[in-house]
């Protein structure tokens, strides 16, 4: 629920998000906050293939520095808003992080089924939520 009152059901904007070939892993977040946030996980080959397409030539970057590259969170930025279009404002992603690498059983961020370990993820990346609250 968002600080405004608003019920929101993260598995099913992470469902939403989910469909678009760009993106591999998401997990939404603002449980007690004014709006939601994102971390998302990239498919990277179908992004880069799409940056190409686009005459972004990306591919010699590393992931970490991939994440941060203005086409790259563009392209994001255009494909999370194309997928929540039919939902309520309150339901949408407003900011979002990429990161570079996907979650993972071995870290501890999902569950052997292949379930989000919210609570795993959200506290390795509290740091980086919190700053989009401040932004």
């Amino acid at each position: 629920m968002l600080s405004n009152g608003k019920k929101v059901v993260p598995p099913h904007i992470e469902g939403l998000l989910l469909g678009d070939e760009c993106i591999d892993q998401v997990a939404v977040y603002g449980e007690g906050r004014n709006f939601l946030t994102a971390l998302v996980v990239p498919h990277w080959e179908n992004l880069l293939r799409l940056l190409a397409a686009e005459g972004n030539n990306v591919d010699h970057a590393e992931p970490d520095e991939l994440a941060r590259h203005p086409a790259v969170q563009t392209l994001l930025r255009k494909r999370i808003d194309a997928a929540l279009g039919d939902v309520s404002n309150w339901e949408r992603i407003r900011k979002f992080l990429v990161l570079p690498r996907a979650f993972s059983v071995v870290d501890e961020e999902l569950t052997v089924s292949l379930k989000l370990r919210r609570d795993v993820i959200f506290s390795k990346h509290k740091t980086e939520l919190e700053a989009l609250y401040r932004e």
